[in-house]
């Protein structure tokens, strides 16, 4: 009976039922209490009674796990209708029974119990459980806070949310700690903000380090007068700890706590005992900006500048900073120059930092004459950032008053100080370009300290930029009048950045002047400066003067005097300057010996006397190839003023040199020197370079041989061109072949066409395809019956690319070869090649010299779709085969029918006779051709036939 019941649901329970069933829970027999507690808990809120309820703590620890089972799920089926204190006593008892499925349905009831609580707070017994020391019972029930939070009152929440905080379950601190956040985010509760802002003075050192950090995050979104006014209030109390964390608070809510009474509290809080609260203020301070701009805060932040820590000093300066131009009062910014010098060095800078930001957003009257002030401080830091800052000005503060100040702090007694005064003197333009700042920092330049030269370097620079005026460069040079090497060095340099700017008389000729110094650094250094310059006048004093430079120990020296004897011969190339620079040409320094070269090449033009090309064609020789090409070059430029048999004959030696810019170079030379003189030894030089591996070289000898084919035709010339063909390489064979067919029809001597008609057998195929194209090029000069059989027998060439290029020179060499012998042999060699479309264009070319020439009439053709002209047809409407045939018809010449017999084969096309006419069929449209004579047509008969049959025979 009970097992029946238990797997009914029983809607309207007797309440002896119930009775009887609850005895039965405690019978010996399991079964027999699994199936009463199934039956119990089917009746659901029913079974619900007090007996029942007692007997839940033993069943659930039953030793039976069904009848813990059982008991677990008419528990949790039982307490959907109302969830009691005592229901939850059951519940944990059931969390903490070993067995899963009990934990399992008994949690359940948390949720449920905490979505129908009505009042907004928990019972103490549901509050208990969160205290649980198991961490599986307290996650049950903070899942269920999780889902029914937006129920709770604030403060029921919060007092809970706390607890969660402080669990050693990371689980629910986390979910703690974020439903806190967003519980505050959303609703900008006051009353939360409150609590929270209460739980800063909780006993828990954690739990208020946790509410601090939810308060810094949500802190600006909630900042209104109330939480504000809290936290203020907060500044009061005796733990140091909170008063430092209502600061971080503070500090986090920005301009919107820019009140007076709590920028009052925060001022007075950097005047706190204890150091992190102080920090604490400084921050909250930093963050509020220019509404911190009031006397009375101003005039508390300078006294704060005085306190012992330094971090209240350093923010105070920092807020002094921020305040821009509303920081109107001398007073103030006074302060700030004084925390220059202050001992802390982070003090220091963030006071500097704050003056900089003043004097780049607001630099006022009052800023930049406390600054010239502070120059006469005793600190050096301060001295030194009044510079730096007035520097930072620039032009703005570019008076006289605190240009004479800065003028004179480059004679203080710090280096660092004279450094920076250096640096803002040449921050200052064009206003500082005077005589006397221009002398100061010239001065500076001699300065013992190598910074502060530095400094005056890069300011004398920069004025020089702003104003690079003749006052500016004579005062500049004036340096020189000093026996200091250093000096020197510097005005070069600064001379050499402004390139063509410091190019003046005065900087020139006092520059030649101090080439006479003893110093080669300082010699190698005006070199230099004068070469960056790029212009000088080459006077007697100038070429003197280099010319004595030019035997100077330092070959950097010697080198840097023939770039510039290089320049000014440009202009004016002297008989005294061309000497230096030959002398040169022997210097013991390949350097020196490539300067000269490259100097007298950019002259040469106009410095092409024996002098300098003796002195080149001994340079040739020289062991540093680059002064070989160089000479070369030189060479070049003279063009045929150098032309005589020693400068050939070296040139002609270098064409073997080892390096290939050389023999490049030498070549060049060699085309613009000569152009008929020495001719034979000229082109043995040339057979060798068009031999040589390196393409450059070989493409220079071939520019070469193209030039002298062009313009020297005679017939030594000629004689050497064909003697060359015997050559072993192959290359220059090829080269000879092209540069004969350069030469012209009208040069087209026997000589030349036997030279080429032998290259015809060449075995390099290369050689026999340009001998080709010469032939082509010469066209009808060369068409005789020997030079016509000749390129007829090379139409068979195993090579397709000369056979081509035969029959390109035959159809270039008009009437001569327009025969029906070299028709059909072209027929007949390119039918069925690739090369069927240009032999149909060739022929035709060849059939219309014919027919101008043996005056053959013109003929019509008819097609299907009228009638079709055969000697004007071209492309795709000339008909080879009927051509041909037409051809025929004329001149009665069979030859002519086996050509167009081979014409029609290697065409495809078909051909009909019937009775009197012959149909071609071409691609689609038949041709035909009325023949009108039986005999003629019996020929055409019989002659397909023989060659079709010797053609089958063949097979």
């Amino acid at each position: 009976m009970i097992k029946l019941l238990a797997n009914l649901e029983i809607t309207n329970a007797h309440p002896t039922l119930i009775e009887s069933l609850t005895t039965q829970t405690m019978d010996t027999d399991s079964s027999i209490r699994n199936n009463s507690w199934k039956a119990l808990g089917n009746m659901r809120e029913q079974a619900c009674t007090n007996r029942i309820l007692s007997q839940f703590p033993k069943a659930l620890h039953d030793n039976d796990w069904r009848v813990r089972q059982s008991a677990g799920e008419a528990l949790v089926k039982m307490g959907n209708k109302e969830v009691t204190d005592e229901v939850i006593g059951y519940i944990i008892i059931a969390v903490e029974a070993g067995d899963p499925h009990i934990r399992s349905n008994a949690k359940e009831l948390f949720p449920k119990f905490a979505r129908e609580t009505t009042t907004g707070k928990l019972p103490q017994s549901f509050i208990n459980v969160l205290h649980d020391e198991k961490a599986f019972n307290r996650i049950c029930p903070w899942k269920a806070i999780k889902q029914i939070s937006e129920k709770l009152s604030t403060c029921a929440l919060v007092e809970i949310l706390i607890i969660g905080i402080t669990d050693r379950l990371s689980y629910i601190s986390d979910v703690a700690y974020q439903n806190l956040i967003d519980r505050a985010e959303k609703t900008k509760d006051h009353e939360m903000i409150t609590q929270l802002i209460s739980a800063i003075q909780n006993s828990d050192a954690y739990v208020r380090q946790a509410v601090c950090d939810i308060l810094v995050k949500i802190g600006a979104k909630v900042a209104t007068s109330e939480v504000i006014n809290k936290l203020i209030d907060t500044l009061d109390n005796a733990d140091p700890m909170i008063r430092k964390t209502a600061c971080q608070l503070l500090g986090t809510m920005g301009e919107k706590l820019a009140t007076d009474q709590s920028i009052s509290k925060l001022i007075y809080a950097l005047g706190d005992v204890d150091s992190t609260v102080r920090q604490g203020a400084c921050k909250a301070l930093e963050r509020m900006g220019e509404k911190l701009a009031t006397e009375q805060s101003i005039n508390k932040l300078i006294d704060a500048l005085n306190n012992v820590d330094p971090m209240v000093r350093k923010t105070a300066c920092r807020v002094l900073g921020n305040m821009g131009e509303k920081l109107a009062s001398n007073q103030s910014i006074s302060k700030l120059i004084h925390a220059l010098g202050d001992v802390d060095s982070t003090v220091r800078q963030v006071a500097c930092e704050s003056l900089v930001g003043m004097a780049r957003k607001a630099p006022t009257s009052g800023l930049m004459s406390e600054l010239i002030d502070a120059l006469d401080n005793v600190d050096p830091m301060v001295r030194k950032t009044a510079c730096q800052l007035l520097g930072t000005m620039g032009e703005k503060v570019a008076t006289d008053r605190s240009i004479s100040k800065l003028i004179h702090a480059l004679g203080d007694v710090d280096s660092t100080v004279r450094q920076s005064a250096c640096e803002a003197l040449g921050d200052m333009g064009e206003k500082a370009a005077t005589k006397e700042v221009i002398r100061g920092v010239n001065a500076a330049l001699r300065d013992d300290n190598v910074i502060v030269c530095s400094s005056a370097m890069r300011a004398l620079k920069k004025i020089g930029d702003q104003a690079a005026t003749p006052l500016f460069f004579s005062e500049l040079v004036v340096g020189f009048q000093f026996q200091r090497v250093d000096i020197h060095l510097n005005i070069c340099k600064i001379l050499r950045k402004m390139g063509k700017k410091a190019a003046t008389s005065k900087v020139i000729s006092t520059l030649v002047s101090a080439l006479d110094g003893n110093n080669s650094d300082v010699r190698d250094a005006i070199c230099e400066t004068l070469k960056s310059m790029n212009e000088m006048e080459g006077t007697g004093q100038v070429i003197n003067t280099l010319r004595v430079v030019a035997g100077d120990e330092n070959p950097q020296v010697r080198e840097s005097v023939c770039v510039l004897l290089g320049i000014i011969g440009q202009q004016n190339a002297t008989i005294p300057l061309i000497r230096v620079l030959i002398q040169s040409l022997a210097d013991q320094n390949e350097n020196v010996r490539k300067s000269a070269c490259e100097s007298l090449k950019n002259i040469s033009r106009s410095a092409a006397g024996s002098e300098v090309i003796e002195g080149l064609v001994i340079t040739l020789r020289d062991k540093n190839f680059q002064v070989r090409m160089l000479a070369c070059e030189a060479l070049k430029n003279m063009g045929e003023k150098a032309a005589n048999a020693a400068v050939i004959n070296e040139l002609v030696n270098a064409v073997e040199d080892e390096n290939t810019d050389v023999r490049k170079s030498a070549l060049d030379a060699l085309s613009k020197i000569s152009k008929s003189a020495a001719v034979i030894g000229i082109f043995r030089t040339l057979a060798i370079a068009l031999d040589d591996e390196n393409p450059y070289v070989w493409k220079s000898a071939r520019e070469m041989l193209d030039s002298y084919a062009e313009e020297d035709t005679t017939d030594e010339f000629i004689a050497e061109l064909c003697t060359a063909l015997a050559h072993n390489s192959p290359d220059v064979r090829k080269s000879v072949c092209e540069a004969l067919g350069n030469i012209g029809a009208e040069r087209a001597t026997p000589e030349l066409i036997n030279g080429l008609m032998n290259a015809l057998q060449d075995e390099n195929a290369d050689v026999r395809n340009s001998a080709c194209a010469s032939f082509g090029r010469l066209g009808e000069k060369a068409a005789n019956a020997e030079v016509i059989n000749a390129l007829l027998l090379t139409i068979v060439d195993e090579d397709l690319d000369v056979s081509l290029s035969a029959a390109e020179a035959l159809g270039m060499m008009g009437k001569e070869v327009a025969t029906s012998k070299v028709i059909r042999e072209l027929i007949v060699r390119f039918s069925g090649t690739s090369a069927r479309k240009w032999l149909k264009n060739c022929v035709q070319k060849l059939l219309n010299f014919f027919c101008d020439t043996c005056k053959v009439e013109d003929a019509s053709i008819m097609t299907t779709n009228g009638t079709m002209n055969i000697r004007k047809g071209s492309g795709e409407q000339f008909s080879l085969t009927a051509e041909l045939l037409k051809v025929f018809l004329n001149t009665k010449d069979v030859v002519w029918l086996d050509a167009a017999f081979y014409a029609c084969l290697s065409e495809g096309n078909a051909i009909f006779i019937r009775e009197n006419t012959v149909s071609v069929y071409e691609n689609i449209e038949p041709v035909e051709i009325n023949v009108g004579c039986v005999k003629m047509m019996e020929k055409i008969l019989n002659c397909f036939q023989k060659n079709a049959s010797e053609l089958f025979m063949d097979y």
